[in-house]
């Protein structure tokens, strides 16, 4: 079974719709209540297959889940794949907490992007006292593997797929 299948999004595509999103949040944000917004981890261009669109789904009733009060405001999929988005009644920082809680509970939890905003954008996981989300095949900071390319997109896709095999055969 492949997982990364769809429609295959250009560069350009991706930074478009991830500009309009931005725009979006920026719009939401102004109306002051802390903001919850679930993505997915899914390096490439291929983030809109049906498998990636059934995690995302899974994604989202967890998160409503450790979420009750939150309310939904928007789900969308454009270029920059599956996207939720909900208003928190809750303080953002303990929001914050609890999403980190979330990505590292399992496997469906490494998919997960969750990101806490409020006034002017992303709560980041340092002003929480947590550390930087470790790489999806070794122990090191994502972000440093990433930048130095230190996996292989083949090796990183390969683990990806049997991730989102097991969430999804649950």
């Amino acid at each position: 079974m492949e997982v990364f299948t769809g429609p295959i999004a250009q560069g350009a595509e991706i930074l478009a719709a991830r500009e309009r999103r931005g725009r979006y949040l920026k719009k939401e944000l102004r109306r002051g209540a802390p903001l919850l917004c679930l993505t997915l981890n899914i390096p490439g261009p291929q983030k809109r297959g049906p498998d990636v669109l059934r995690v995302h789904d899974v994604a989202r009733r967890r998160v409503q889940a450790a979420f009750p009060q939150a309310i939904p405001c928007a789900v969308f999929v454009d270029a920059a794949g599956p996207f939720a988005l909900w208003r928190l009644l809750m303080d953002g920082t303990e929001a914050k907490r609890r999403a980190i809680s979330l990505e590292q509970a399992d496997a469906l939890g490494r998919l997960m992007d969750l990101d806490v905003l409020e006034g002017e954008g992303p709560l980041s996981r340092s002003a929480v006292g947590a550390p930087p989300r470790p790489c999806f095949l070794c122990a090191k900071d994502a972000r440093i593997c990433r930048r130095l390319g230190t996996h292989s997109p083949e090796a990183i896709q390969a683990h990806l797929e049997a991730i989102v095999r097991s969430v999804l055969q649950r």
